[in-house]
Order: C-alpha cells, then structure tokens, then sequence
C-alpha cells in the first residue's frame, strides 16, 4: 500500500539547488569608463524577492493538485516556506528555498514519502515562477503566481461541500462524538497510529482533522463527518480515503473499516478525549 499521504505516484515536494547555465567565475575587473557612459550599456535589474504566498496546481492524476508555498526571508536570498497541499487539507509543511540569480530552489523531506523538488525560474516582474516539481522518478510542469494564503485555504474548505441533506447528520457527528479518538491500521508487517481530532464548531457545523502520528505528524482535513444513527462516516477525497464504522460501547469505541485506493482495513477507534 502507498502512503497515506500519497495518492498519486508523485512523492510530494523539493527543489535541489540549481545554478544558472554558465555561471562560473565572473570578471572582477572594473568596467572601463566608456561602458559606464555609454547609455546602451544596461545594467541587469537585480530579482524580486519571492517572500510571500505563492499558489499553483500540480495535474497529478484526474484531479489537480492544488499547492501552495509560504516563503518567508531568513537570510540574504534564503528562505523558510510553509508547503500547503490545500487539496488534502495537509499545511505547514516545512521546507527551505534559495534564490540564485532568478532561479528558485525548494526542498522538502517528506520522510516516508521521499524528498521533493521545485525549481523555478522568477520572472522579470517578480509576479511568476514557471518551473517543474521532481518526485522520485515523475516530473511535472508548475507554474506558480502571487497568491492569498487565507483565501487559498478558505477557497478549499470542506464543508463547502456538504449538502443540505446532509447538514444534520454533520451536526448530529458534532453533538455526539466531538473529542480525539484514536486507532492503528495494520499494513501487513506494519502499522499507521492515526487520530482522528473531531469538533463541533460554534455555529454548529462539526469539523475534523486527521493526524498520521507515523508520518511526520502530517494532518489532513477531514471533507465530510457525518453521524447516520450509529454509523459514522469520515471522507477525505484529498487522499482517496474514507472511513465508515459503528458507534460502540455507549459511545467510547467506533469498529469499522478504512477504504483507499481499492483497498480495505479493519479499524477501530477508541475515545481518549471528550470535547465540552
């Protein structure tokens, strides 16, 4: 089985650092008096910094993959970013990027799911990145543009999904199981400790997250929760996964089954924190 994290064959995010094609030794010698007055002699415009939120789709697959790095200026022309994968509800995945001349590079470990690449070239204006993600043996065209990262996330929010039909199964999720609760799936010769953080909201809609505590503690946005009498039903398109299961034991324990890719695990989820 594939990661959780990783539903197509792309392994997720990283740029090794790229010198500019003939970049070697430069002339240090002072430019003669007659280049400096001659008018037709330009001097290059130096690039526009990349700190801020930039967003692009990645066509990985049916659907495209909608991402987003959040740079931030540690040093002269080095940065810190937050990686966003605002379809899979999965952010603040740390990586680090250098700007050489117009090039920008950016890695990202993603522990189990390999390391990742962006390079891209920064144009004139500053206002576009026109490069490839590299993940394992897959490369494809990204282009990125100044985004909003608020709007970005707002844009993707799951419960602008929901139907009215199912708005009070939601809210009936948010009365009755708000709280952590907690299993294992079993791969085989190994396990995937995953929680599941439910909570209802105050204007009554019931939201979730799931953290994958094996894999770098990744969350992911849960796109629907919905409680139908005892059964419940966790949907999270972003990575092809869905969990549907019993409510057990006055309400302590859910035993059903988590569904991915075509493939099916038992799993059973125990309470361990009950939200007020």
């Amino acid at each position: 089985m594939k990661a959780i994290l990783c539903p197509f064959s792309l392994v997720c995010l990283v740029a090794l650092a790229l010198g500019l094609a003939g970049c070697g030794r430069q002339d240090t010698a002072a430019p003669s008096n007659a280049d400096s007055l001659n008018p037709s002699v330009a001097t290059p415009p130096l690039p526009a910094s990349v700190a801020g939120y930039w967003v692009g789709n990645l066509e990985a697959g049916a659907t495209p993959l909608s991402v987003g790095f959040n740079f931030v200026s540690t040093q002269q022309n080095r940065f810190r970013v937050a990686f966003d994968s605002l379809n899979q509800g999965l952010h603040d995945l740390p990586a680090t990027a250098a700007l050489v001349a117009r090039t920008l590079s950016v890695e990202l470990d993603l522990r189990e799911g390999g390391l990742a690449t962006y390079t891209g070239e920064l144009s004139v204006d500053g206002k576009l990145l026109k490069g490839s993600w590299k993940q394992g043996e897959d490369t494809l065209p990204l282009e990125l543009k100044r985004g909003d990262r608020a709007q970005a996330i707002a844009d993707m929010d799951p419960h602008k999904q929901l139907r009215a039909a199912d708005m009070p199964f939601n809210k009936a999720a948010g009365d009755q199981i708000s709280g952590e609760w907690r299993g294992s799936l079993e791969l085989g010769p190994t396990a995937r400790r995953i929680v599941f953080h439910i909570t209802r909201q105050p204007e009554g809609i019931c939201t979730a997250q799931m953290t994958s505590l094996d894999q770098g503690n990744a969350h992911l946005a849960v796109e629907k929760v919905l409680l139908k009498g005892e059964e419940l039903t966790l949907q999270l398109p972003g990575i092809h996964g869905r969990f549907v299961g019993l409510l057990q034991a006055g309400g302590s324990q859910i035993i059903g089954k988590w569904f991915q890719t075509g493939l099916t695990f038992p799993l059973t989820l125990q309470r361990t924190q009950t939200n007020p």
